[in-house]
């Protein structure tokens, strides 16, 4: 088509997003032929009148839509980097080529809107909400990516982030999870590490789940433009999480932080009670152990630190199983057993126990007694409670 080739010097490297030339000094050439084009000499050039630019593009996109079998997936590939376009095949390729050509017009044809010579087309293409506008299927990317993803299941965000205390349980809790055939990938479960059980959460947890979302339907609803994510922080029942009522008052704090990144009309009663719904609190065991404690054996924790242990004068097998008693009964931290090695390395030490144990309890069918089985149920059971597209949460109550 003699308008397409007349354009596509001028407009094709704008919408491909790159520009080929054989120098340096030929991007300044370029650069100069572009600023001495005046907008309306390719019109005048091509004896024709603006509105034969965006009626012959409408017809393009509408040749395009009936011979594209993307269908509705066209509006993730126009967000896609322009080289992947060119690996499409067949009718796919062949309503990419139309939608090229359709996009060069239209950009013409908004520059000279822009200098008054045009009409404007309807804003961001769309000629309202419930109606396709003919030029809905341009190539010009929208940006939005979460909304666009959230609707074609396609995000990246977590649909749990679960918040771990330390090294020890970090180390152990994937091995879990493929042991359990569980998917072991950032945007289903991200296992995050705390560093502490005293460590402050709170700008992560406000950043992680916060919802996103534009208010509609008068107000009514906000209207999700990313998926809900869940959070499940998971520590050893010491320090500022020791008792039950501490807990529910971390929790709660977390609550209000996630609120407070919502604007001033989102901070109502019914959308509190929606992020409470977000935010989950839990230890290992409720008599307050920690991780070891709660999963090992005063023998099992000694004869791993034992193996560890390098040194020519150490404690007897028995003396250590005896330190290790004395430690649990009063919440002690076990590196003080540690010469030499580290949490992690006893985690590893560790770990052939652990898969046994787990192992054992699913011929049984017991592993959910095993804490960090109930701890990966827990999270992967809110994994799902809630659709990963089309929510919306109620302004107020009903």
């Amino acid at each position: 088509m003699v308008a397409v080739s007349a354009l596509e010097a001028r407009y094709h490297s704008a919408v491909v997003g790159r520009l080929r030339l054989p120098s340096l000094n030929a991007f300044d050439e370029y650069d100069r032929w572009r600023e001495r084009q005046r907008v309306g000499s390719t019109l005048r050039w091509l004896g024709v009148r603006p509105v034969w630019l965006r009626d012959t593009a409408a017809l393009l996109l509408a040749q395009a839509d009936g011979i594209d079998p993307l269908g509705d997936w066209i509006d993730i590939v126009r967000e896609a980097d322009p080289e992947r376009w060119l690996r499409l095949s067949g009718r796919a390729r062949s309503a990419i080529d139309l939608r090229l050509a359709a996009e060069i017009f239209l950009r013409y044809y908004e520059d000279l809107a822009r200098a008054g010579r045009a009409a404007p087309l309807p804003s961001d293409g769309l000629a309202g909400r419930w109606v396709r506008s003919d030029f809905e299927r341009r190539l010009k990317p929208r940006g939005g990516l979460d909304d666009l993803l959230t609707r074609f299941g396609l995000s990246p965000h977590p649909r749990v982030v679960l918040v771990l205390e330390g090294a020890t349980e970090m180390r152990l809790l994937p091995r879990v999870m493929k042991l359990l055939d569980v998917r072991v990938d950032d945007n289903y479960i991200r296992v995050q590490d705390a560093e502490g059980v005293t460590a402050n959460l709170s700008a992560l947890v406000a950043y992680a789940i916060a919802p996103r979302g534009a208010l509609e339907q008068d107000g009514r609803y906000i209207a999700l433009t990313r998926p809900l994510t869940r959070l499940l922080s998971v520590t050893d029942a010491e320090g500022p999480r020791a008792t039950a009522a501490m807990r529910a008052a971390r929790r709660q704090s977390w609550i209000e932080r996630v609120l407070r990144t919502l604007p001033p009309e989102q901070q109502t009663a019914a959308v509190r009670a929606s992020v409470a719904r977000l935010v989950h609190v839990d230890v290992w065991n409720r008599g307050g152990a920690s991780f070891e404690y709660a999963h090992f054996t005063d023998r099992q924790i000694a004869l791993a630190i034992d193996g560890l242990d390098r040194r020519s004068r150490r404690p007897t097998l028995e003396k250590l199983v005896e330190l290790v008693r004395k430690l649990r009964e009063r919440h002690g931290n076990l590196e003080m057993l540690l010469h030499g090695t580290s949490k992690p390395d006893l985690a590893e030490a560790l770990w052939p126990v652990l898969e046994t144990k787990i192992r054992r309890a699913l011929e049984r069918g017991t592993e959910r007694r095993i804490p960090i089985v109930r701890v990966l149920d827990r999270a992967i059971s809110l994994a799902h409670e809630i659709r990963r597209s089309n929510v919306v949460i109620p302004i107020d109550k009903h």
